[in-house]
């Protein structure tokens, strides 16, 4: 029990440093996304992938649970905000500190599950080579120099840096 509030202690420590800076907390909101997800919607990537009308149809569905997702972010949030102050008390209720971290943990495997369908759904939709080369882009884009941010040209999913 004491084992696990120092481990508590520390971790509301680290709460509470990055609380001043709140983009701290926002950050870590689950797993993160795939590449070929992020990619696709990159409407320069999504353009330079030629997507069939139908693609684009199930693509636009799959953005439909933006407000879901924004929900749950929200919430791991402020769940965390929470655990930090409840935290900072001098007197620690262990019973509403759990519930805060399985409402935080609840929201991360809600937000984890909704992340991996939509992961499967892009790559049921897309064909084997635009995955790929939605991949190479989203690599090229990443670098800050390449194709998704205007800094060159990617042909065939193939980065052409320009100096």
């Amino acid at each position: 029990m004491k084992k696990m509030a120092i481990v508590a202690l520390c971790t509301v420590c680290a709460l509470a440093a990055s609380a001043e800076g709140a983009c701290e907390l926002k950050k870590d909101h689950g797993p993160k996304l795939d590449p070929v997800v992020v990619a696709v919607f990159n409407p320069k990537i999504a353009k330079a992938l030629e997507l069939t009308e139908e693609q684009k149809e199930k693509l636009a569905r799959l953005k439909e649970n933006k407000v879901v997702v924004k929900a749950l972010r929200q919430q791991i949030s402020q769940g965390m905000q929470k655990q930090a102050e409840a935290l900072k008390s001098g007197d620690v209720d262990m019973a509403a500190l759990d519930k805060i971290v399985d409402e935080v943990w609840s929201a991360r495997r809600e937000l984890a599950k909704i992340q991996i369908r939509r992961l499967v759904e892009v790559k049921s939709i897309l064909t084997c080579g635009q995955i790929k080369k939605a991949r190479e882009m989203f690599k090229c884009g990443k670098s800050k120099k390449g194709c998704a941010c205007g800094g060159g040209s990617c042909e065939g999913g193939a980065c052409k840096k320009t100096e």
